[in-house]
């Protein structure tokens, strides 16, 4: 199973790391399991965008720079509501460049005391593979 830990806090996470999968994300899930997430990596390290396109539930994003830290918090990104016009739908982005941007409940980066600098690594099937 792939991991994302920071500063000692553990996620189980689904990985996006084709085109195909960094835009279909977390669209369309119904919850996010506690102690999950979707990382999703990226080729080089800069300002990504996201939106919420048909999510159903509410977010953190956790996005994480090229030196395995974390960059920028993200934090209560709302869903938006049912059918949505696309066109309508704000972005994210983080306040400093990027290579990753793990995904995880509303919530859960303020209750397990993440903050920017904080130190990442990747376990299980990731470890090696992309530098954390």
């Amino acid at each position: 199973m792939p991991t994302v830990t920071i500063s000692g806090v553990a996620f189980t996470v689904d990985v996006a790391d084709t085109p195909e999968k960094r835009f279909q994300g977390l669209s369309g899930r119904p919850v996010l399991e506690e102690g999950t997430g979707m990382l999703f990596i990226f080729q080089e390290e800069r300002k990504h965008t996201f939106w919420m396109k048909d999510m159903r539930f509410p977010l953190d994003m956790v996005w994480i720079n090229a030196s395995c830290a974390v960059a920028d918090i993200t934090t209560d990104v709302p869903s938006p509501p049912p059918d949505s016009d696309d066109s309508v739908l704000p972005t994210y982005s983080p306040s400093a460049p990027a290579t990753y941007n793990l995904e995880i409940n509303a919530g859960v980066a303020a209750a397990s005391g993440l903050k920017t600098g904080d130190t990442v690594t990747f376990g299980g099937s990731l470890s090696g593979r992309f530098g954390c």
